[in-house]
C-alpha cells in the first residue's frame, strides 16, 4: 500500500508540474515585457565603458526620446525601462543626467534648488523595434530590438552606438501582446 501511495503522489506532482509549465498568453505578454526591459542594463554598461565617460570631468546628459516602434511592447514597459535607463547612469557617478531638456523631468532625479541648470552635452535617444516572421511549422518568430545612441550636443555627432536584441518563438495561434 505504501508503494501505492508514493506512486500516486508522485504520478500527481508530475502531472501538476506539467500543466504548470504551459504557458498563456499572459505569462507570454509579461516574459516578452521582462525580457525587453532586461536588455537596458547590458546597453546602459556598454555605453558607460564608451569613451564618452573616459574623461575626469563628469559629462550632463539629457535623456531623449525613447521610440517605441513595435506592435506588441505596452507603453508602461518604455516608461520603466526609460526609468531604469536614468537610474543605471545616475548611480554609475560617471554622468550627471540632466532633467531641463529632453522631455518630462524623470522621477527621482533631483531638481536643483538653486535654479542654476547646467546644459547637458550629451543625448541620448534610443529606439525599440519588433521584427515578426512565420515559420514553417505554423509558429511566429518575435524578435525586439533596442538600440540607444550617444550625440554630442555641441556637433551633433554620435559619440556612441549600442545595440541589443532578443528573441521569441511563439505558438502562431498565441496572442503575444
Amino acid at each position: 500500500m505504501k508503494i501505492i501511495g508514493k506512486m500516486v503522489l508522485c504520478a500527481t506532482c508530475m502531472v501538476v508540474l506539467c500543466v504548470g509549465c504551459q504557458s498563456t498568453p499572459a505569462e507570454s505578454a509579461v516574459s516578452i515585457d521582462d525580457a525587453v526591459v532586461g536588455l537596458v542594463p547590458q546597453l546602459v554598461q556598454e555605453a558607460l565603458a564608451s569613451p564618452c565617460f573616459a574623461g575626469g570631468k563628469r559629462p550632463v546628459m539629457a535623456l531623449g526620446r525613447l521610440k517605441n516602434d513595435t506592435m506588441s511592447i505596452r507603453g508602461g514597459t518604455l516608461d520603466l525601462m526609460e526609468l531604469q535607463m536614468c537610474k543605471l547612469f545616475s548611480e554609475s557617478g560617471r554622468v550627471v543626467i540632466s532633467s531641463a531638456f529632453g522631455g518630462v523631468p524623470k522621477e527621482g532625479i533631483p531638481v536643483p534648488t538653486d535654479m542654476k541648470l547646467l546644459a547637458p552635452s550629451l543625448v541620448l535617444h534610443g529606439k525599440l523595434t519588433q521584427r515578426s516572421s512565420s515559420q514553417k511549422d505554423g509558429r511566429m518568430q518575435l524578435e525586439y530590438f533596442l538600440e540607444l545612441s550617444i550625440h554630442d550636443i555641441a556637433t551633433g555627432t554620435q559619440m556612441w552606438h549600442g545595440r541589443r536584441s532578443v528573441g521569441f518563438l511563439v505558438d502562431g495561434k498565441q496572442a503575444y501582446w
